[in-house]
């Protein structure tokens, strides 16, 4: 398959990718009510929990697809950025691709470690109702 072949496929999946996590996300925002409220409640055959674990398992399919999209127009990102960083007297030159792949694995590691700052940041912030248990 050619390169361009494979960039419409990864394009494709990116597009039924994103309408699938559209979808089951307005079906937990505007079909079922309320998450303490939900119980009891079916669409197609699944909860509200099945649901959930379903768009949670699309957004991790959906980011997989985003960075392989990345990962193909990867030369692409770095032009773009140093063109945009360069001096127009200094004209920007071509870095070499393992400085390429340096530099997406550090901001890889950067959005990660972000990421998991939040993440902690949520969870030491969290407040549970008074006498319930801690998780």
């Amino acid at each position: 398959m050619s390169r361009s072949g494979v960039n419409f496929l990864v394009d494709v999946l990116l597009l039924a990718s994103l309408l699938a996590f559209l979808f089951t996300g307005g079906v937990l925002l505007f079909v079922f009510p309320v998450p303490a409220e939900s119980a009891g409640w079916f669409v197609w055959g699944l909860d509200y929990l099945t649901w959930l674990r379903l768009h949670l398992a699309l957004t991790g399919w959906f980011v997989l697809v985003v960075l392989l999209h990345v990962i193909l127009h990867w030369t692409w990102v770095c032009g773009f950025i140093m063109a945009r960083l360069a001096r127009r007297s200094h004209p920007a030159k071509a870095l070499p691709d393992g400085v390429r792949t340096l530099y997406g694995v550090c901001v890889l590691i950067a959005l990660l470690t972000l990421l998991c700052s939040m993440w902690a940041l949520a969870t030491f912030s969290a407040t549970s109702p008074a006498g319930a248990g801690a998780r």
